[in-house]
């Protein structure tokens, strides 16, 4: 099985909780397939350091520089969504799926679906480590200025246009807890899910 794995860091060192998850199944998963990992992150300078850590796990492994692009086409975006544009990993990640024939495409947050195709020809993945449109939600309910009231408002909304967008381009979708699950199912009842909770 060939799969393509999206990631916004490279998950090495594995010094945090999600670091340490996607290392864990980037090591486990190496062992009996071939993982094409592309980290679109906003460490670019460190994580450079550490590909070799991955490439004996992994048949290839490329970082692309996170870009905040705060242009007008992006003005609908949610900055978590801005936060993780790179021109150079879309054009790479089309010329994989053009090229080489991937089974699946496993992509770590709904913010790097921004750079697969709108209809892929291969399954789709997608992970979710938190519902970020709720986090938003609680975050305009707790602020107490006025502008940040606004901008969290605003950030809910975007945010949960686009993670519903996603979730339905997905073949199926995998939360970390039941509670996201049960929150997902409840703002978009027809997609697939399942709850993988974290482990080593």
């Amino acid at each position: 099985m060939r799969i393509l794995f999206l990631t916004a860091h490279l998950p090495f060192p594995p010094f945090s909780g999600g670091r340490r998850r996607e290392f864990e199944l980037i090591s486990r998963l190496g062992k009996d397939f071939e993982i094409y990992l592309c980290s679109i992150t906003k460490t670019w300078e460190t994580d450079r350091m550490y590909i070799s850590n991955l490439l004996c796990s992994c048949a290839s492994v490329n970082l692309f520089k996170a870009i905040f692009n705060d242009n007008k086409q992006y003005a609908i975006y949610p900055d978590q969504i801005k936060r993780h544009t790179s021109e150079e990993a879309s054009s790479y990640i089309s010329f994989l799926l053009k090229n080489k024939p991937f089974d699946v495409v496993h992509v770590e947050g709904y913010y790097l679906m921004q750079h697969l195709p709108i209809k892929p020809a291969i399954p789709v993945l997608l992970v979710e480590h938190n519902i970020e449109c709720l986090l938003n939600l609680q975050r305009f309910k707790l602020a107490t200025i006025q502008q940040e009231k606004s901008y969290y408002r605003q950030e809910y909304v975007y945010t949960l246009k686009w993670e519903r967008t996603f979730w339905k381009r997905a073949t199926k979708c995998v939360t970390l807890t039941t509670e996201d699950e049960s929150n997902m199912r409840q703002l978009e009842p027809h997609i697939d899910i399942r709850t993988i909770p974290n482990g080593i």
